[in-house]
């Protein structure tokens, strides 16, 4: 297949954008898979990128889930396995280069929303959405200052579904250009239209993927083109104002724009169309589509108490003891940013029936609580008979966090029979959840239910939260092994690295029709088969990581355990550039592995500050390990800088929910923390590696 744009470096742009998205919402969905497959991300894209050039790839039907709308309808959100999501994101990236020229221009004039950076090439690929909205609202009061009080919204019906696949191509491509690449585009999108393979068609692109958001952007550019020429067209997306100063000039203007839409199969919305005369400033900002501040704050700063109250008074107002939410944007952005509150809680609970599209807002202010007895009986009431499928995962979720041991068992058979049901994707993932922590409480074998998953993406998304034991491994590590797409494998490094269990065993299962998973599963530590260790690999990697001295004795410090922390390493690499906090968390895993196996040596040498790392229970927990008086005063600075790494990745959300000491929220790892912990690491692999050394390691 001559497909000449789908090149190396644009499929390794691809990944780079996929792993440094703003998009948290999605990126969510797939953070463990993601950080899987960056572990072999060089030989796994070489890998693709063959089987692309050799007609051997071949994108898979994705699932979807369904979003409850304020209308009582549906948004459906596209889930595609990874390798999709990294051909996709490389189409998109062809696209880019084709159209960079031609839209730059029109941007802060007409277009609006999904800014590409100025710089092309950038891993980053979109701008954040806030540039764009913010400078549409100054715009449209420049405009109004100037005499433009006529107005016309105009928005389109079921924009993502409706664009024609041709008529996209035609975009980049007028004259068709190469028929095998742009028959190559059109297999692929036809795919990803639906998720039943016997329903696909030739319109619609996927929604959640942010590739997605940019091709909308580029049906329209013909149109937004045409129109910025002939009167003041402003778009966000597909919410589009066109502004004059006499009703008959925006008249004639709404007429052609109708023309355009039609001609390109996009079918304009009469409901949401109208004409308005603009009176002041706040009348035509009060029509500007909200925000839903859904997007993940790297920050994540939390409101005061003073913020708070303010943003309850603006965003909802109380009626006879009921509650309307006037602002939704302002509301959603509360319940992702609010601490505990009884009064937000109490204004969730009464909205709730109401309002199942807020349900993502209400599942995450929740989480500052660990057992609210009034949301329980909700969720209840939600997996018994709510009729949208999200809505009744998300409940299941919020179940298997705040129930009694004696409510899981109550709700048990439900769940069993709720994982039984067909085309319920997003509940299966609420379900898989609870199962999963009844398992863990000790309840019940029911996590072995995955193994009877139809759909291979669901039974991915589940497996990074199995606790694989010796009485459920043999069972569920082949259904994962031998599914054809990667992402189910990829789905159980986590669970396999913390079991200490390695796939010798099951070679077998792993699919041939891939080598995606193991070329994973060797750089993670966890396929040993016909591997031998030619020179120290985890030196190489902290000397290069940490500007350290190379040592090559690292295999001699950890003895037998080498391979198991070295995958461990191999994972905080992984997360390294991208994924801040899962870096933090897999590299003070490392350094409880490390500090047990320099404890040994210690012992050995009967050196000072030597301590025992085990009791006859069992393993002694690192954090006391590290407080031990007999090593700390010996070793002050290595205990500093230990201590300090094991104290921030106690604070991050994968570890605790709230700081011990001060009950805050735990917070994710900012970028300029990260260097901080850098700096500690650096400084306490130098301090053990110069005291083995010494002792003559």
């Amino acid at each position: 297949m001559n497909t000449s744009n789908i090149t190396k470096n644009n499929l390794r742009l691809a990944w780079n954008r996929l792993a440094t998205t703003q998009d948290a919402k999605y990126k969510n969905y797939f953070r463990d898979i993601m950080e899987s497959y960056e572990l072999a991300s060089n030989e796994n894209l070489f890998e693709l990128y063959t089987r692309i050039r050799s007609c051997e790839y071949t994108p898979q039907t994705p699932t979807r889930l369904y979003y409850p709308k304020a209308s009582g309808l549906q948004r459906p959100f596209t889930l595609l396995c990874i390798e999709d999501q990294i051909v996709f994101q490389a189409i998109a990236n062809i696209f880019e280069e084709k159209v960079c020229d031609r839209r730059k221009p029109l941007e802060r004039k007409a277009i609006f929303s999904n800014w590409l950076p100025n710089k092309k090439g950038t891993i980053f690929f979109l701008n954040h959405w806030s540039y764009g909205y913010f400078e549409l609202r100054k715009v449209l009061k420049n405009w109004f200052q100037n005499g433009y009080s006529w107005m016309v919204n105009f928005d389109l019906t079921a924009f993502y579904e409706t664009i024609p696949h041709e008529l996209l191509i035609k975009t980049i491509f007028p004259r068709n250009g190469n028929i095998e690449l742009t028959n190559f585009f059109l297999s692929c999108f036809k795919t990803w239209s639906t998720d039943s393979k016997s329903k696909q068609h030739g319109h619609g692109l996927p929604q959640g993927p942010t590739a997605s958001d940019f091709l909308s952007e580029c049906i329209m550019l013909p149109i937004d083109e045409e129109m910025h020429e002939t009167c003041v067209y402003l778009r966000y997306v597909d919410d589009i104002r066109i502004l004059g100063k006499t009703e008959l000039e925006v008249r004639k203007s709404l007429v052609k724009l109708e023309k355009l839409c039609r001609e390109r199969g996009l079918i304009p919305s009469s409901e949401k169309t109208e004409i308005l005369y603009i009176k002041d400033e706040n009348q035509l900002l009060e029509n500007i589509p909200p925000i839903l501040f859904y997007n993940e704050s790297k920050s994540k700063e939390f409101l005061s108490k003073e913020d708070e109250k303010q943003l309850i008074n603006e965003s909802i107002q109380s009626q006879n003891n009921h509650f309307v939410i006037k602002d939704k944007s302002k509301f959603r952005f509360l319940l992702f940013r609010a601490n505990t509150s009884d009064e937000i809680l109490n204004i969730i609970i009464k909205l709730w029936k109401h309002n199942p599209h807020h349900i993502e807002a209400f599942s995450a202010f929740l989480q500052n609580y660990h057992k609210v007895d009034e949301i329980i009986q909700l969720c209840i009431d939600d997996v018994l008979d709510n009729p949208y499928d999200f809505v009744k995962g998300e409940s299941w979720k919020i179940l298997s966090r705040m129930c009694s041991n004696e409510e899981l068992i109550k709700l048990m058979a439900y769940a069993v029979e709720s994982v039984k049901k067909r085309d319920c994707p997003a509940e299966h993932l609420g379900v898989y959840e609870f199962l999963f922590t009844c398992d863990n409480l000790n309840l019940g074998n029911y996590s072995n239910w995955i193994m009877f998953e139809k759909s291979s993406l669901i039974q991915a998304l589940s497996g990074s939260k199995l606790t694989l034991t010796e009485n459920n491994i043999d069972d569920l590590i082949p259904k994962f092994l031998h599914r054809t797409i990667p992402d189910c494998s990829l789905s159980i490094v986590k669970p396999l690295i913390k079991s200490a269990k390695t796939l010798d065993n099951f070679e077998k299962y792993i699919s041939k029709k891939s080598s995606v998973a193991r070329n994973v599963f060797i750089k993670a530590g966890l396929l040993t088969v016909g591997r031998r260790i030619r020179y120290d690999l985890m030196g190489k990697t902290i000397s290069r990581r940490y500007k350290i001295q190379y040592w090559n004795k690292w295999n001699v410090l950890f003895g037998p355990e080498y391979s198991h922390a070295y995958s461990l390493l191999n994972l905080a690499e992984s997360s390294f550039d991208s994924f801040f906090s899962s870096w933090l968390s897999y590299q003070d895993s490392f350094n409880d592995a490390l500090f047990r196996a320099f404890q040994n040596i210690l012992l050995l040498k009967n050196a000072p500050g030597a301590i025992s790392t085990t009791t006859n229970r069992g393993l002694i927990d690192y954090g006391l390990l590290l407080n031990n008086g007999n090593f700390k005063n010996v070793y002050p600075n290595l205990y500093l800088h230990l201590n300090s790494i094991h104290l921030r990745r106690n604070k991050l959300p994968s570890s605790h929910p709230y700081d011990k000491r001060t009950n805050a929220k735990a917070m994710t790892l900012r970028k300029n923390e990260q260097r901080t912990m850098k700096a500690h690491m650096s400084a306490a692999y130098s301090e053990i590696i110069n005291i083995c050394q010494n002792l003559g390691v």
